[in-house]
C-alpha cells in the first residue's frame, strides 16, 4: 500500500489502492439499513440499523446468502465462481448473463439517480455485494479474489481430483479468506502502525487452537464513525 517513489507525489505514504482496500474490506461485514432489500432501495433510509453479520466472511466475494453465493458459483467448473474472459482476461460474469430466476436471487444496485439503460445495466458485474459496481476500486479487489479463488480451486483439483465441487469450493474459500486476514494484517495494519520497528502478523495455523470471545458490541459505532 506504499507509494511508488519513481514519481514526484505531493504524499509519499500511501498509494491508492489502501483507501480501496479498506473500502472493499469493510463491505463484508458494514451493511448499514434495517434489511437488505432496504439498503439496495435506499442505503441511507434506516441508517441506525445493520443488517450484517459481522464477520470477516469475504461475503463481498461470495454473497451473504446461500441462494447468492449458489448463483456466484460455476455451473460447469467444479468449486469455481462463474467469470468470462475479457480481452484475454478473468472477470466477474455480466448482469444480463443470468436467467430471471438468478438475477432475482442475486440482485445488483442500480443507482436510482443516474438514468440507466436495460443496456447498460446489463453490463453490471455479477459480484457478492450489490454495490460493488460503484467505483473501479471496489471492481478491482473484486476481480483479484475471484481470480485467486479459481487459481486456488484449480491447485486443489490437480492435487485432489476425488473432491467433489462442494468440498473445492468451501476450501478455497477457506484459503482465501486466511490470506485476506495475512494482507489485512500485514499490509494494510501495519501500514497505518506508528511504530514500524513493531510488526504485526498472522499465523493461520494458530486459528483453530484459539478460544475466541467474540461479542458484537461496537459494530454500530465504528460503522458510524467510518461512514461518517
Amino acid at each position: 500500500f506504499v507509494r511508488r517513489t519513481d514519481r514526484d507525489e505531493t504524499n509519499s505514504n500511501s498509494s491508492l489502492l489502501f483507501p480501496w482496500f479498506a473500502q472493499w474490506f469493510v463491505e463484508q461485514f458494514f451493511k448499514t439499513g434495517k434489511s437488505f432489500e432496504m439498503d439496495l432501495k435506499d442505503k441511507d433510509a434506516e441508517a441506525g440499523r445493520t443488517w450484517s453479520g459481522n464477520a470477516i466472511d469475504l461475503s463481498q466475494v461470495y454473497g451473504h446468502t446461500e441462494e447468492r453465493t449458489r448463483v456466484l458459483r460455476s455451473p460447469t467448473k467444479p468449486g469455481q465462481l462463474r467469470s468470462q474472459t475479457i480481452n484475454n482476461g478473468e472477470f466477474p460474469v455480466y448482469w444480463s448473463s443470468l436467467t430471471v430466476a438468478e438475477q432475482q436471487a442475486c440482485p445488483m444496485h442500480f443507482p436510482s439517480d443516474i438514468p440507466l439503460s436495460d443496456d447498460v445495466k446489463g453490463r453490471f458485474f455479477v459480484l457478492g455485494h450489490p454495490r460493488q459496481n460503484l467505483h473501479p476500486g471496489l471492481m478491482l479487489f473484486a476481480t483479484l479474489f475471484l481470480r485467486e479463488h479459481n487459481r486456488i480451486c484449480g491447485v486443489l483439483k490437480r492435487h485432489y481430483p476425488s473432491w467433489d465441487s462442494d468440498k473445492l469450493f468451501s476450501t478455497s474459500r477457506r484459503i482465501l479468506n486466511a490470506i485476506m486476514l495475512k494482507i489485512t494484517v500485514e499490509s494494510y495494519i501495519q501500514h497505518i502502525n506508528p511504530q514500524k520497528t513493531f510488526e504485526f502478523w498472522f499465523n493461520p495455523s494458530l486459528v483453530p487452537l484459539a478460544e475466541w470471545d467474540y461479542k458484537n458490541r461496537i459494530s454500530f459505532e465504528f460503522n458510524l464513525l467510518y461512514r461518517w
